[in-house]
Parts: structure tokens; sequence; C-alpha cells
């Protein structure tokens, strides 16, 4: 059962967004690379395979473990997840519904269905709250006034 109305989704996103900013943007900053190097080797897992273990941001310390072309990040204090596809560090307040899943299952404890996500981020969007930044990967990011 998906118990969320679409203000408290909007609150979740808005959360989930406020965290993953800082820590894609320090994860790039760990890397070292120029945006143009970035854009191509972000592509290429040895890149992300070299990233620290553990990052420090706003005083709270995550794990960072990559798998495939991504990043996961995980709080050691709360266990609560934020996993970053590699397209999320050309846009890093973008977000989709699989993360949201994995966040809001990370911090409520409770199975969240995908599908349910997927269509409150459509009507959210329809509501002009959020946009698609990639249609290609189903990217969205909040829509700033």
């Amino acid at each position: 059962m998906f118990s969320h109305t679409q203000e408290s989704c909007f609150e979740l996103i808005q959360k989930f967004v406020a965290i993953q900013r800082p820590l894609v943007l320090k994860t790039i900053a760990e890397l070292n690379l120029s945006e143009t190097e970035l854009e191509i080797a972000i592509y290429l897992p040895l890149v992300i395979q070299q990233l620290p273990e553990f990052i420090n941001v706003d005083s709270v310390d995550w794990r960072l473990q990559a798998h495939g072309l991504g990043v996961m990040f995980t709080n050691i204090a709360t266990n609560t997840i934020v996993d970053a596809h590699n397209e999320f560090f050309g846009s890093p307040s973008a977000f989709d519904a699989w993360r949201l899943v994995q966040f809001t299952e990370s911090i409520s404890g409770e199975h969240q269905d995908f599908e349910s996500w997927q269509s409150m981020l459509e009507e959210l969007r329809c509501r002009s709250l959020i946009r698609v930044v990639d249609e290609f990967n189903l990217l969205y990011e909040i829509v700033t006034p």
C-alpha cells in the first residue's frame, strides 16, 4: 500500500535532493577532474573505483560504495541510503523513482512501491512541481520559481 500524499512525496523529494546534492558535489571534488574529464571519465568504472571509502559532508560521515556506473552513499549513523547513478554527476539535484524508493525505505523501514512512486512523479510533473531533465533515464528535478 502506498500511503504518501502528493505533499508528503514532494517533501521527501526535497529532503532527498538536499542530501544528495552536497554528496555528489563533494564526490566530484574528490575525483579532482575537470568538467570535460568528468563527462568522459564518469562512465569509466575504474574512475569511480578510485573514490575514497568515506566522506564527510556537513559533519555527517558517509560510506561510499561504487557499483557499476554509480555510487551508493550510506549514512554511517542512520543507514540512510542515497544511491547516485552516474547521470546524477551531471545533474546533482536529479532523482528518479528507484532512488526515491531506496531512500524512503532506508529512512522509514517500510516497503515502497516502485510503480506508485512512478505514478506520483508523473502527478507532481503535471502540477509543475517537478520537471523531466533526462527523458531517456526518466530523471526529474524540482522546478524552482
